[in-house]
C-alpha cells in the first residue's frame, strides 16, 4: 500500500513538474514572440511614424519621442518682449527708446539668420518700430517744450501743481 501511495505521489510530482515546464515554456514562447513583434517598434500600438504618441511626450516604454518639437530662439522671444515693453514704457521715452532699439536688433538677427520663431520676431519688429516712433516723438516734444519755456513759465506750472493739492 505504501508503494502504491509513493507511486501516486511520484506521478503527481512528475505531472506537476511537467505542467510547470509546459507553462514556463509556453510563457517563454509567447514572450519570444512578443519580443519579435516589437523589435524596432517602440510603440506597442502600431506605427511609430506620425502617431499621436510622438507629440513630444514620452511613450509607453519611457523613451523620448523621436520627432523634435518646435522651440523658438531666445532672440525671437526677447525681441517680442522688448517690443511690448517699448510700447508699455512709452511715457518714459528714454527707456522706451532703449527697449525698442534692442528689440529691433534682436528681431533683425532672427530674420536674417533664419532662426526658429520668425512670427515672434516679426511681431517684435512691429512693436519695437512703433515703440521707437513713439519714443522719438515724445523726446522731440520734451526737448522742444523744454527749450521754448522760460523760467517764469516753469514757476507758473509749479504754482498750478501746488494749488491743486
Amino acid at each position: 500500500m505504501e508503494n502504491e501511495e509513493n507511486k501516486v505521489s511520484l506521478e503527481k510530482n512528475d505531472n506537476e513538474m511537467n505542467n510547470e515546464t509546459n507553462v514556463s515554456s509556453y510563457q517563454n514562447e509567447n514572450y519570444g514572440q512578443q519580443e519579435q513583434q516589437n523589435v524596432g517598434n517602440t510603440n506597442p500600438y502600431g506605427n511609430t511614424e506620425n502617431s499621436w504618441n510622438n507629440a513630444g511626450y514620452q511613450d509607453v516604454n519611457g523613451q523620448g519621442a523621436s520627432q523634435s518639437t518646435f522651440s523658438p530662439s531666445g532672440f525671437a522671444i526677447a525681441s517680442l518682449v522688448l517690443g511690448i515693453l517699448s510700447l508699455v514704457c512709452c511715457c518714459f521715452w528714454y527707456v522706451s527708446g532703449i527697449f525698442a532699439v534692442i528689440g529691433l536688433a534682436f528681431s533683425i538677427i532672427v530674420l536674417v539668420k533664419h532662426k526658429p520663431g520668425r512670427g515672434m520676431a516679426i511681431a517684435g519688429l512691429i512693436c519695437s518700430a512703433i515703440g521707437l516712433i513713439i519714443a522719438v516723438i515724445m523726446g522731440i516734444m520734451v526737448i522742444y517744450i523744454g527749450m521754448n519755456m522760460s523760467a517764469d513759465d516753469y514757476k507758473k506750472i509749479i504754482d498750478q501743481i501746488n494749488s491743486m493739492e
